[in-house]
Order: structure tokens, then C-alpha cells, then sequence
């Protein structure tokens, strides 16, 4: 991850959506999806707190909520490998990528959240019960 992101802020990495505008760029390279912790303007993500600085704050949260509920090695609920590299004043997302995600085929989905910030988001009664149980109880967040 830290080679990858190395690379890409280096500008030795072609992004996937090369069209699109330098902070809407996203990459994969040796199997890692890569992107940009900032405030990209889209979607109205952090419609409260403006700016690249809650979006820089969100990627490590994220990374750490992932990796607590990685540590409670609960059968059955699986996690993106994720993690967050800063290099010269820039912070980038590493994360595994879900098989088959970017060829269209169904033989893994994302069954509980979505996939990108816009798209509709997955539920599935069994696997709510299942994070209310365990992650509601372990930290304390009622639903």
C-alpha cells in the first residue's frame, strides 16, 4: 500500500477515470483500490463539515472503526483490508478490493452499506441484527 500511494502521488500511476477531475481520481494497482482522502465536491458528503479536513478525518475514522471491528474476529462479518497512507501532505485510502466488483460479476456483493458515496444503500435484516448485536453492544451505540 505504502509503494502504491508512493507511486501514485508521484504521478507514476494513471488513474482509472483519467476524465475526471484530479481530486475525483481513484486507482487500483497490484490489486489495491486507491484513493484520495479529500473533499471532492460531490454528493454532498460532508455537507456539514466542509473541506478536505473532515474528509481526512472520516479516512483515518474509517480505518479505525474497520480495524476494531477486524480485531472482534466475528464469524461472519467480513471487512475491507484497509489502510491509510500519508505521504508528503497527501492522504490516501488503500483498499483490498472486492472480487469480481470491478468485471460485473455476482459472485461476491456488497450486502450491508454501499459501495460508492451516492449509490443506494444495501441492507440485509440478518447482518444488521448481527452488527447491532455486536458492534452496538461492544461500543455502546444503541439503533
Amino acid at each position: 500500500s505504502v509503494a502504491g500511494a508512493v507511486a501514485i502521488i508521484e504521478g507514476h500511476i494513471m488513474p482509472m477515470n483519467p476524465n475526471e477531475a484530479l481530486r475525483s481520481h481513484v486507482y487500483l494497482h497490484n490489486n489495491i483500490f486507491f484513493s484520495r482522502a479529500i473533499d471532492n465536491g460531490l454528493y454532498d458528503t460532508y455537507r456539514v463539515a466542509k473541506g478536505d479536513n473532515a474528509a481526512r478525518k472520516t479516512a483515518s475514522r474509517d480505518a479505525a472503526s474497520i480495524g476494531a471491528m477486524h480485531k472482534l474476529d466475528k464469524e461472519g462479518l467480513y471487512t475491507l483490508a484497509t489502510v491509510v497512507v500519508d505521504y508528503l501532505g497527501t492522504r490516501i485510502t488503500c483498499q483490498s478490493v472486492i472480487p469480481g466488483l470491478l468485471h460485473g460479476e455476482n459472485c461476491h456483493q456488497c450486502i450491508y452499506g454501499a459501495v460508492e458515496t451516492g449509490s443506494r444503500l444495501n441492507s440485509d435484516e440478518g447482518m444488521h441484527k448481527l452488527i447491532e448485536d455486536l458492534i452496538g453492544k461492544q461500543f455502546n451505540v444503541a439503533t
